[in-house]
């Protein structure tokens, strides 16, 4: 008969694999602890106020390039949160000329900033010739916009209860017209040392003189090819791409007034040429002119619900009609008669 003996080596590894089996619970109550901890600790700050947080000097923002770059491309949530509540009124003009008749577009563009900073109230628009445009509320945390103004005859506010982002996306897009400057002209837009110093409604400010400099060596990012459809892209989309390809900044002139607390762009003056030179096609002309001014309230603005607004829809009139004649209302899966609780179980769920 063969005898079952165990040797040593078996029994040591027998001991320290029953020991590692005991430590598991306290490896997983330690890993809990932590993984509650990164859970239950105070939430990061949103960009926009770890940025606002950060001191700029504008005296000396014409010696170094990266601040220069965060003075120009400063977003409207940054500007909130150093300023409190203002208001920001521009112009940009934009005139492509090339072997047609130029072709000129206006844009005149707010934004409103209630107290609050970035999570605060506030109302932007932005107008294009022809009164086309959009307007945008936030109002007690709820969201009203219209991709025209109700007053010109176009279609009036909408509440966007499940399209927040919208109006964040919104206030940028109105706010950011000298950061799409800078980023149209390659990043080159400098300041020059210090005009002179100057009082801009009892807040100490810089004058400085805006240029164009010298192409910057920037590392391009090893991005994947380009995905596209099989019959290629669209034309609109064929346009744009040659002229981010081919556009070549020119020159540019200018003046800016930077509050010299905040570092915050108050008044904004500039006019630039932009070449787009594509093989095989004429030679197109690009003229922009932008002036813009950020003014602080001297008491805050208060928003107002709007008296008229259409209410959110759960699914466009189509689709909803078409469900209709099924003997189904607006809420899935339920019967016409019982909208009213399909709404809400819809408004629920998001």
């Amino acid at each position: 008969m063969t005898s079952r003996v165990r040797s040593p080596t078996w029994q040591v590894l027998t001991v320290v694999g029953a020991a590692g089996i005991l430590a598991v619970p306290g490896c997983a109550s330690r890993d809990d602890s932590a993984a509650k901890q990164r859970i239950f600790s105070p939430a990061d700050p949103l960009p926009a106020t770890a940025a606002a947080s950060q001191p700029l000097n504008a005296a000396e923002a014409w010696k170094d390039t990266k601040v220069q770059a965060r003075i120009l491309t400063m977003t409207g949530a940054e500007v909130s949160e150093r300023l409190g509540a203002c208001r920001y009124d521009a112009t940009v003009t934009w005139r492509w000329t090339s072997t047609g008749p130029p072709v000129a577009v206006v844009e005149r563009r707010k934004v409103v900033f209630g107290p609050g900073g970035v999570s605060g109230d506030f109302w932007a628009t932005q107008d294009i010739s022809e009164s086309w445009g959009f307007e945008v509320w936030r109002i007690h945390g709820r969201t009203f916009g219209a991709n025209t103004f109700g007053a010109q005859g176009g279609p009036p506010l909408r509440e966007r209860r499940r399209d927040h982002g919208m109006a964040i996306q919104m206030r940028q897009l109105a706010f950011g017209a000298l950061g799409e400057l800078f980023e149209l002209f390659d990043s080159r837009l400098v300041i020059s040392k210090p005009l002179d110093t100057r009082t801009l409604k009892g807040r100490s400010v810089i004058r400085y003189r805006l240029a164009l400099g010298e192409p910057r060596n920037v590392e391009k990012l090893a991005l994947p090819p380009l995905l596209v459809p099989k019959g290629g892209p669209d034309e609109t989309t064929r346009r744009r791409s040659r002229f981010w390809e081919h556009k070549r900044p020119v020159d540019l002139e200018g003046e800016i007034l930077v509050d010299a607390k905040t570092a915050v762009v108050l008044q904004a003056k500039a006019s630039g040429h932009l070449a787009v030179n594509t093989p095989g096609e004429p030679i197109a002309s690009l003229e922009i002119s932008y002036e813009g001014t950020t003014s602080v309230y001297d008491a805050a603005p208060t928003f107002d619900l709007p008296e008229f607004y259409e209410p959110d829809e759960d699914r466009p009139d189509g689709i909803a009609a078409a469900l209709s004649r099924f003997g189904f209302g607006r809420g899935s899966g339920t019967k016409a008669g019982d909208d009213d609780s399909a709404d809400e179980n819809d408004e629920g769920a998001h």
